[in-house]
């Protein structure tokens, strides 16, 4: 569970383009308390098996013992017959409810992978970032500086709003009381790069001062 919690975590930093350490401190330390959690309860758990399993071996070896102490005609060899029986029916069946259980618990684990790995991907497809595509599309055009550094300008208002490029495929909007959801609000923003400013080719974010997310839109 440790390792499945940071391969989440990981491509879930990797997908989004703020706050990554935050993210690999979240799996970096869950991972490390269940990877010494998770073991601990196993060995505990394996040596109470281990003890019934012995003590069930214990009781039918002596069982054997008495019945082969028996004689034939002893009135008392049907009861212990009977009794071994149960015994080893119930041992067989505790070896098959253990193979099962840890077969189950393999498929629960498995199940939970990939869970975790298309709800990342979900995230990433739906968030709009598309780091292939911003890559192909950014070899592909020449960047417009000025148009960029306009449009920075034009949501540069200090204490209400203002605006950068973090990377060549972000364009971010820092807002004093951003709407919620923005979603439409980066819509419209990019409506104004292309018309007024002559620029694309980036995914722009609209976050509020105080550090949260509240939109994102592609522009491309």
């Amino acid at each position: 569970m440790g390792l499945i919690l940071l391969v989440f975590f990981f491509i879930v930093s990797a997908m989004f383009d703020y706050e990554q350490d935050l993210y690999l401190w979240i799996s970096l330390v869950l991972s490390v308390v269940l990877s010494i959690v998770i073991p601990i309860r196993r060995y505990k758990k394996a040596i109470k098996n281990k003890e019934r399993l012995s003590l069930e071996v214990n009781n039918i070896e002596s069982l054997k013992n008495e019945l082969n102490q028996l004689s034939q005609d002893d009135p008392n060899r049907k009861t212990k017959k009977e009794e071994l029986e149960k015994l080893e029916n119930q041992f067989r069946k505790d070896q098959d409810y253990r193979k099962q259980k840890k077969e189950f618990f393999k498929n629960i684990a498995l199940l939970i992978f990939v869970f975790l790995l298309t709800l990342g991907l979900l995230i990433w497809f739906f968030s709009g970032d598309d780091p292939v595509e911003n890559k192909v599309t950014s070899s592909k055009t020449t960047i417009n500086e000025s148009g960029r550094k306009a449009l920075v300008q034009r949501w540069n208002d200090p204490g209400y709003t203002e605006a950068s490029f973090p990377q060549k495929d972000s364009f971010w909007i820092f807002i004093k009381s951003p709407p919620n959801p923005a979603d439409v609000y980066a819509t419209m923003a990019c409506k104004i790069a292309k018309s007024e400013y002559n620029v694309k080719g980036f995914t722009i974010t609209i976050w509020g001062f105080d550090k949260v997310k509240y939109g994102k839109a592609r522009c491309y």
